[in-house]
């Protein structure tokens, strides 16, 4: 994987996402051989899990655990390879095979972590796997792992696509996180790859 373009242009008040006040964003790396510099990839990771917790929160009701006034997000995002994911998923799933992405919500209190911070759980990506899929639908690495961690992190919240009317809210959500990134929409790429093969 070397495609490492990325729009990292910030708007007014992005900073406070990257730098914890709104969002703290632990980056674990668990395998895989991602792209571009360390940092970027980590820059990134920030910047699309804060944006999606921001922008759910304005999206209204249906963010559990953040709501509360001083209350600081924490999640974890898991740089990993598809073999320590594909054992994830058949443990948890009851899949063998890999995934582009697992959300794992935090499901209570954790006495070693201040009140103020509401840990929401982790969000586990597989390398090889969303570079497959950025290159079957011609897009950068690096948007696809963007839209995937917003993706992992609504889970976190509640989101869910279990149904057309959950999945329209979870997209609608996805896309105005990407588009503060100014990466296309990622829903009307694929349709747009789908109808061309």
């Amino acid at each position: 994987m070397n495609d490492h373009t990325i729009n990292l242009n910030f708007a007014d008040g992005d900073l406070d996402v990257l730098d914890g006040a709104g969002c703290h964003v632990e980056i674990v790396r668990d395998g895989g051989d991602w792209p571009g510099p360390d940092d970027l990839i980590e820059l990134l990771a920030r910047k699309a899990a804060g944006l999606a917790v921001r922008t759910a929160l304005e999206a209204g009701p249906g963010t559990p655990g953040i709501a509360r006034s001083g209350v600081r997000p924490h999640i974890n995002i898991v740089l990993s390879s598809d073999a320590a994911v594909m054992k994830l998923n058949l443990e948890f799933r009851g899949k063998n095979k890999p995934t582009n992405v697992l959300s794992f919500p935090f499901g209570g209190d954790d006495p070693q972590h201040p009140e103020s911070e509401a840990i929401l759980g982790d969000v586990v990506l597989a390398c090889e796997t969303i570079a497959e899929e950025a290159r079957i639908r011609e897009i950068p690495v690096t948007h696809h792992l963007a839209h995937l961690i917003a993706h992992g992190v609504l889970h976190l919240l509640g989101y869910d696509h279990q149904n057309d009317g959950e999945a329209s809210r979870m997209e609608g959500v996805e896309t105005e996180v990407l588009k503060k990134m100014k990466i296309p929409d990622p829903h009307v790429e694929f349709e747009k790859s789908e109808q061309n093969s």
